[in-house]
């Protein structure tokens, strides 16, 4: 089973895998962002997410992320937020 969650982040590897470090050095890995494995769809949907955000963030204006409201994903296979609100 691929666990994206952990990708880049081999603690066998990596020195503080979980931390941003902009001076870290170049690391060996496996990607799978292209090549035999890559998603069809994946250009498909960037450029729908692409259009959505480019007419709706002028829309919007000004806004800050509620991060005391944000829910993480619990999950192996993902990375991110089941919910993460706005404010206006």
């Amino acid at each position: 089973m691929l666990f994206y969650g952990s990708a880049n982040r081999d603690e066998r590897v990596i020195a503080n895998a979980d931390r941003f470090d902009i001076n870290r050095s170049r690391v060996r890995h496996f990607g799978w962002g292209s090549g035999p494995h890559f998603c069809f769809g994946a250009p498909t949907a960037k450029a729908m997410v692409r259009t959505i955000f480019q007419e709706a963030l002028p829309v919007l204006g000004d806004y800050e992320l509620d991060m005391d409201k944000a829910v993480r994903v619990h999950h192996t296979m993902v990375r991110g937020f089941k919910n993460l609100p706005a404010r206006l």
